[in-house]
């Protein structure tokens, strides 16, 4: 799974550093020094896997607008491209590398690991132009060209250059795939059939091969290639004392015994088979990178800053609604089609919360959204209560909809966790209410009932002081654990030097701590 993600050269963020993804994260600070261009990453990211595309992102799309990969890239940098990075961990035994039906990376036990990818622009294209995989020691880098060549791969002891290569034939194309976050490669060969039927390409496992042969070195001459590929499958990718005893205890011959007993964590011929290995498996971990970002993205669910105003009546459609646009516009829809049973939980849950109970009222071809407080048994028109409500809605119903079993994605390996971002929570709230959403986003990541799917992460951009402090206060009480709420401080001293990141955190005593005195007094969170 993701784990934290980083970002270079995108709009007003030089680089972020790797921010992890926890239960609930605050974005703050002024106006235009990147927390906004945060928050939208996400729903970049999914309108970009939801598309069938030839470029890795879709830069305006159905949720956010970046405009063109040049209106995208930092403009006082110097390097003109873009690197987004991802931190993965993946558990022994994935279930869910099994599950997509994608080739296992030579993991043995837990694992984390970095990937970070370049994009650059060619023409009116943009493409991934570099490709990093780090974890435990050992970097592999990888060059594509803007066709999706690839014209290098290093790693370690190992430098692999297409042009270079003697061993290469003149028909083989290494080619990384198109439309893909995480360019998967393949390499393929031309083969000459009958006169009749011409040439064609065949997809050869290249790299395998390049491991073997390093392998064949500390064998005898006439050990079968059938031996030489049982050892190679036998080689984790992992640190270099789990490796080397991996190496040691594979059987083999007695010049393979000989020469694997004289390895020592610096032995060249070691190295080399331990970098052959990262690089062999380097496509297929690409192929899990892909499909794990393909069920983080789906779970995306985003709130823009600008929501619907409330309508006096919504014209009903016979639709299925799971979830809440990005503007809040079809919650009439939304609510209307829960069962009975469902609306009275989510009711509960509010009314706890938020102090207010929905329901949606149809006559003839029309909705109405009726509210009521928990001091009042008179039901009224949403479009009556006042202009925040309508916006802070949208926001329960969302996290309830993405959080409902009734709604639960299935992916490969369990129920896929859902990343709620919306943008000003608090907008046209007082503070009082504003508060209250504290209390809404605490209660929705702590949520134990049984209507509950069990996996959610908040990301909210604020101007709220009021939001942030009543956080504190639920910290303090003990309702929610310091370790999972994080606040992200996006802070520029002059406009012409770059925005510093910073990740505050609250104490036992609900106090944020690495925080600027006198912060939201001066102007600074404008």
């Amino acid at each position: 799974m993701i784990e934290s993600i980083r970002l270079k050269n995108l709009r007003a963020l030089t680089d972020t550093g790797f921010i992890g993804l926890k239960p609930i994260t605050l974005l703050v600070g002024k106006n235009s020094v990147g927390k906004s261009t945060f928050a939208r990453v996400f729903p970049l990211l999914r309108q970009s896997i939801e598309e069938n595309r030839k470029a890795p992102l879709l830069w305006w799309g159905k949720y956010v607008d970046f405009g063109t990969f040049s209106d995208a890239v930092n403009r006082s940098s110097p390097e003109k491209d873009i690197k987004f990075g991802f931190r993965f961990f993946v558990p022994k035994d994935d279930k869910s590398i099994k599950a997509a039906q994608i080739s296992m990376p030579r993991f043995r036990g837990d694992v984390t690991f970095d990937v970070e990818i370049t994009i650059r622009q060619a023409g009116e294209a943009s493409y991934v132009a570099e490709v990093e995989i780090s974890l435990f020691d050992q970097a592999c880098l990888i060059k594509i060209d803007p066709g999706g060549n690839v014209q290098r791969i290093k790693c370690g002891a190992v430098d692999w250059v297409a042009s270079g290569d003697s061993s290469v034939p003149g028909d083989l194309m290494v080619l990384a795939k198109k439309g893909e976050v995480f360019p998967e490669f393949q390499f393929y060969r031309r083969f000459r059939g009958k006169e009749s039927e011409g040439s064609y390409y065949k997809q050869i496992p290249f790299l395998e091969a390049k491991l073997i042969s390093a392998i064949r070195d500390y064998n005898h001459g006439n050990t079968s290639y059938a031996k030489l590929s049982g050892i190679s499958s036998a080689i984790p990718i992992g640190a270099v004392e789990e490796v080397l005893r991996a190496i040691k205890s594979i059987p083999g011959s007695d010049t393979w015994k000989r020469w694997v007993s004289s390895f020592t964590p610096n032995h060249y011929g070691f190295l080399r088979i331990r970098d052959w290995a990262l690089v062999a498996s380097a496509s297929a971990i690409l192929s899990y990178c892909n499909n794990q970002l393909r069920s983080f993205s789906t779970g995306v669910r985003y709130l823009e800053p600008l929501r619907a105003t409330a309508q006096r009546y919504y014209r009903s459609q016979e639709l299925s609604v799971d979830e809440v646009d990005s503007k809040g516009a079809n919650i009439a829809m939304l609510l209307y089609s829960m069962p009975t049973f469902e609306l009275d939980q989510f009711n509960r849950w509010i009314g706890e919360h938020l102090g207010i109970s929905i329901a949606a009222r149809k006559d003839g071809g029309h909705i109405s959204l009726k509210v009521r407080s928990e001091s009042d048994s008179v039901e009224t028109n949403l479009a009556d209560v006042g202009f925040g409500l309508s916006q802070v809605l949208p926001i329960a119903t969302q996290i309830w909809a993405s959080t409902s079993i009734y709604r639960t994605r299935r992916v490969s390996g369990g129920a896929a966790p859902t990343f709620f971002v919306v943008e000003q929570p608090e907008l046209h709230l007082h503070p009082a209410f504003q508060a209250r959403i504290a209390d809404l986003f605490v209660g929705a990541v702590q949520r134990k009932d049984a209507f509950f799917n069990g996996s959610l992460r908040i990301i909210a951009e604020t101007h709220s002081s009021s939001l942030i402090n009543r956080l504190g206060e639920l910290v303090a009480e003990g309702r929610i654990d310091k370790s999972q709420v994080q606040v992200i401080l996006f802070d520029q001293q002059a406009p012409a030097v770059d925005a510093v990141i910073r990740i505050s955190e609250f104490d036992g005593d609900g106090i944020l701590q690495n925080w600027p005195m006198g912060f939201f007094s001066s102007g600074v969170a404008e």
